[in-house]
């Protein structure tokens, strides 16, 4: 891949995440949403929307170059999409920590490709069972959290992102 498609391939991405960040604030400011956690399950729906247009702005500023983005970087974002869009489904009903889900979906993503192109990056699995850990704890502790929401946020991000990747690439 050329540099020029790498530098810009991670504008986007950055530019994405700022504009959703941005986004929030926003809302907040304007009493769209109560607080950065959107604590308010009824608050959800916008701010999951949002990032979602964010990312599809992304995937589709990255699929119309006219240069090769690899496969492995368009699986990536159309499964956080993905992901993203059935955590919006189930926070209709139920407030999963998101957090966590991207927090073991960056570890299941990991797995996945450490798996696929023998990376050899296994000494590290206990690093990121540690990291998942830690965030757990500290949704709980600050109280945002119950252990179901940590749960399902958990295991929709170390399972949906492998599964979606396998399916995808």
């Amino acid at each position: 891949m050329q540099p020029a498609v790498s530098w810009y391939m991670g504008v986007v991405l950055i530019v994405s995440v700022l504009a959703s960040i941005a986004s929030l604030l926003m809302m907040q400011r304007s009493r769209g949403i109560s607080d950065l956690e959107v604590s308010e399950r009824k608050e959800r729906f916008a701010p999951f929307a949002v990032v979602l247009l964010y990312q599809g702005l992304a995937l589709w500023t990255l699929t119309g170059l006219p240069a090769y983005i690899p496969a492995g970087w368009i699986a990536l974002l159309t499964a956080q999409m993905v992901l993203l869009a059935v955590a919006l489904l189930i926070t209709t009903r139920f407030k999963a920590s998101m957090h966590m889900m991207g927090i073991t979906g960056a570890f299941g993503v990991l797995i996945f490709f450490n798996r696929q192109h023998a990376l050899g990056l296994d000494a590290m699995l206990p690093l990121g069972f540690l990291l998942a850990g830690g965030v757990a704890w500290a949704r709980l502790r600050i109280g945002v959290h119950s252990v179901p929401e940590v749960l399902v946020g958990s295991l929709l991000g170390l399972f949906g992102m492998p599964i979606l990747l396998g399916i995808l690439l």
